[in-house]
């Protein structure tokens, strides 16, 4: 019953990173990836409990760190998952891996979701997933910010006054 789970959420995943992945630098997919949780979340939160929330994040999170080392960097925060240290260490990870990690844990908490709820929320957490796109990833400002964090010539110049 769980790969038959795991076979449509992975589908849908794979849909929804083909219209959305594509050509977008790293703190772009952390920034969509982080949407897209937080899509999960909010629509999670009516029916199930922030501490049954928080307890599935953090299970699917220790379950794949054998897997996925850079999930140690993930933090639970009050609000949900925090992907920001990835972006200030994103010179360890090549974007594949990235982009299979941040899967792995959509599926995995897609599926245990659906698994403690009879897939209740299955349809609506699928509608959430796939009204997350790319443009709500491209100008966010505290990406930007990041941005310029990790890139010392953006930094440099913003100083100086050149941007």
């Amino acid at each position: 019953m769980k790969g038959d789970r795991n076979k449509i959420h992975k589908e849908l995943i794979s849909l929804w990173e083909e219209q959305n992945t594509k050509d977008l630098r790293v703190e772009q997919l952390i920034q969509l990836y982080t949407n897209a949780f937080d899509a999960l979340i909010n629509r999670s939160l009516p029916t199930l409990s922030s501490i049954t929330v928080k307890v599935v994040l953090d299970r699917v999170l220790h379950e794949g760190s054998a897997e996925y080392p850079f999930f140690s960097q993930i933090t639970l925060e009050p609000r949900g998952l925090s992907l920001k240290a990835l972006i200030q260490k994103n010179t360890t990870i090549k974007i594949d891996e990235l982009k299979e990690g941040l899967s792995y844990l959509l599926v995995e908490v897609l599926t245990v979701i659906g698994s403690i709820t009879s897939d209740v929320l299955t349809d609506s957490l699928h509608k959430a997933i796939m009204q997350i796109n790319r443009e709500n990833a491209l100008n966010v400002k505290e990406v930007q910010n990041l941005r310029e964090v990790n890139d010392p010539k953006i930094s440099l110049a913003k100083k100086r006054g050149e941007r």
